[in-house]
């Protein structure tokens, strides 16, 4: 997962499971414009995640297990923030 500028892909969503009494989260790798998420690309289940994040920058690295299938609650969602998102700037840019 590698942004520059807000391009690139990262993880989105947050759902929490627990499998054998132990907790992970599966989250949604997704390509990104201006952080603004697009285009899944897949979903997977965090199982170790080290590391930072600072609203710009981070240094976070993950140990992951590919799910077969996107996991649809995380595209529901983030494609309306990214509808919204896009509101804003054609008001903005219109205005």
């Amino acid at each position: 997962m590698d942004m520059i500028n807000g391009c690139g892909t990262t993880l989105y969503g947050r759902t929490e499971v627990e499998i054998d009494g132990e907790q992970y989260y599966i989250a949604t790798e997704f390509f990104c414009l201006l952080w603004v998420p697009l285009i899944p690309l897949a979903s997977y289940l965090v199982v170790k995640e080290k590391g930072f994040d600072v609203i710009v920058w981070a240094n976070k690295r993950y140990e992951l297990i590919e799910l077969q299938r996107l996991y649809r609650p995380h595209l529901h969602f983030l494609w309306w923030a990214a509808a919204i998102t896009l509101l804003f700037l054609v008001i903005y840019l219109n205005s």
